[in-house]
């Protein structure tokens, strides 16, 4: 059937044991056609006692859905309905209660936040090994082939027996990580079957958003749970995740599979103009129509040739957006790269300042991730302008202060809070922070005023102690001593890139801008091989990356590289759009 409002109700009102699976472009209303399911199931539930859960592939994502259903009139969403990522899923239902069952001494896991793997490393056999730029991220990317060996999704670097001692030391000390979680929980369904049933009973449905992501072992534990009911939802075209070990190709064997899934394909598209729809159907593996309000804006693809540097590119991207009608509900601007440190290229054009090659947060990322979140999470705070953007920051960098968890893990208990004095505690940080004199407190005072603030207020106004779960402020600044009593909070703030209502904020990476959208887009690829990979058919990751790139744009979407010429393109990317105007900027 063709796309259309009936398609989508039929969808969404499909009989409770139907299990579905839908191909959903960008733009194309996926996540209204996916709380339009939640809220069916939840007002026909196929038994008593039974629940319905609902997997993000973010904390983002979950918030949104959230927020949506608290708008819907005269609807409740159901006590025992799970909303929020598989990690959060997979260790509320079976980590933490059950995990014990997988240890040799009966003691259970504990999922502890990104960066603590690093302290193992130096246990390890010719650990130099780990020493380069990513080493954390690469390290937490450590996952398990379809055979249950250890295999890294982000370097190869790290030797298979290097890997096996790292976590083998981890899970000594009954700590897990991410990546341990979704292994653990797929065993633990295996061997007890008990389970899997209890699972099954618990949850009647579960629907699964961003499914073109999904990994091996994630699949897995969805087909073991065969007496639910399953609702995926995803793009095959925007499957940009390879290091966390996600396969499009799950996914596209999910569309394939009739007997077990009803099939479905979206192809309206609402938030781009017919021209940006075309130029991106180029590449994709099925088309999108524009039907949104967007449809029949007259705004051509511009290709920005000739420009010298990043900065003129971007001078010469706002005096094309000028011309772009604003649209009030949705951010005006966004500029995109694949890389961090093109984004910091660019704010340092921008701004006219001259940051140091070696930044301060980029040399305590290396030597200490966790002061690293802490520091970075608290000056995005101080550094957005939306409230509710800081406390959540907040929030993340309290969370690894007193417990060393991310904010989904934390067991208030531990320290006699409720929810209302964890809130109270933020607001009055957050007070504290925008106070605080940024050009003249070092990053070493700012810790330490940071932890009289927390423990006297604490003390003062709640009567409860937790002195002693703020030691890790006391930090000794490895091989930083000599630069955190000299650099200041301002400096450091220079260097953090966020997302927030500051024209200079809004750069992002391609990776994180997925599920975004702007009026208007300037994709910056690093050189003319990166952007030809980009508008290739979406068989390969980095075609895929141009593709999320240039489908966040709703009005005008502007590309540029360095040596950007019409001579310099070759046949293959001038005719792949031949029906396009680009535009001389």
């Amino acid at each position: 059937m063709e796309d259309s409002a009936e398609l989508r109700r039929e969808i969404a009102e499909l009989p409770v044991s139907e299990s579905v699976v839908v191909a959903a472009g960008p733009g194309s209303g996926k996540t209204k056609l996916l709380i339009d399911r939640l809220i069916y199931l939840s007002q026909n539930p196929i038994r008593n006692n039974s629940n319905i859960a609902c997997i993000t592939y973010t904390n983002a994502a979950k918030d949104e859905i959230l927020h949506r259903l608290q708008n819907e009139d005269r609807f409740s969403l159901p006590q025992g309905t799970f909303i929020g990522t598989i990690h959060s899923f997979l260790n509320e239902f079976l980590i933490a209660p059950y995990s014990y069952l997988l240890s040799p001494d009966g003691q259970a896991y504990e999922l502890l936040p990104q960066g603590f793997s690093k302290a193992y490393v130096g246990r390890v056999s010719r650990a130099e090994k780990f020493k380069y730029k990513d080493n954390v991220v690469a390290l937490e990317s450590i996952g398990y082939d379809r055979n249950g060996n250890h295999i890294c999704y982000r370097s190869n670097v790290i030797t298979k027996e290097e890997m096996h001692s790292l976590k083998y030391l981890i899970h000594n000390d009954h700590k897990i990580d991410q990546q341990d979680t979704i292994y653990f929980a797929y065993q633990l369904l295996l061997k007890f079957p008990h389970l899997k049933n209890a699972l099954t009973a618990r949850f009647y449905s579960v629907l699964v958003d961003e499914y073109q992501d999904v990994t091996y072992y994630q699949d897995q534990i969805f087909q073991l749970l065969n007496k639910t009911s399953m609702f995926f939802v995803g793009d095959p075209n925007q499957s940009i995740f390879s290091f966390t070990g996600a396969e499009p190709v799950i996914f596209e064997s999910r569309l394939s599979n009739p007997e077990l899934f009803k099939k479905y394909t979206l192809t309206h598209n609402f938030r781009s103009t017919d021209d940006i729809i075309k130029f991106n159907n180029k590449k994709s593996s099925f088309e999108q129509i524009a039907m949104g309000s967007n449809k029949n804006v007259q705004q051509e693809v511009t290709f920005l040739w000739d420009k010298v540097d990043i900065k003129e590119a971007i001078e010469a991207f706002h005096e094309v957006r000028l011309n772009v009608e604003i649209e009030k509900e949705h951010v005006p601007f966004l500029i995109l790269s694949r890389r961090h440190d093109l984004l910091t290229e660019i704010q340092i054009k921008v701004n006219g300042s001259e940051l140091e090659q070696s930044p301060f947060l980029k040399k305590l990322k290396e030597n200490d991730y966790r002061r690293y979140e802490i520091l970075k999470n608290l000056l995005t705070a101080l550094k957005v302008q939306d409230v509710g953007k800081s406390l959540e920051s907040i929030e993340l960098a309290l969370s690894r202060i007193i417990f060393n968890k991310s904010q989904n893990f934390i067991t208030l208990s531990e320290i006699k809070y409720d929810r209302m004095l964890w809130r109270k505690l933020q607001v009055v940080v957050f007070t504290w922070l925008k106070n605080l004199d940024t050009e003249s407190i070092t990053a070493e005072d700012f810790l330490k005023e940071l932890k009289g603030q927390l423990k006297n207020y604490s003390e003062k106004t709640f009567g409860i102690k937790i002195g002693i779960k703020l030691k890790c402020l006391d930090y000794e600044w490895t091989n930083q001593k000599r630069d955190s009593k000299k650099v200041t909070l301002k400096k450091i703030m220079d260097q953090i890139i966020v997302d927030s209502t500051e024209p200079e904020s809004y750069l992002s990476t391609i990776h994180s801008a997925k599920g975004r959208e702007a009026t208007s887009i300037l994709v910056i690829a690093k050189d003319l091989k990166e952007l030809k990979s980009w508008h290739e058919m979406n068989v390969s990751e980095e075609a895929r990356v141009g593709f999320v790139a240039f489908t966040r744009a709703r009005r005008l979407l502007c590309v540029w590289c360095p040596g950007l010429k019409v001579d310099v393109l070759d046949g293959n990317l001038r005719e792949g759009h031949k029906n396009q105007s680009v535009l001389h900027a």
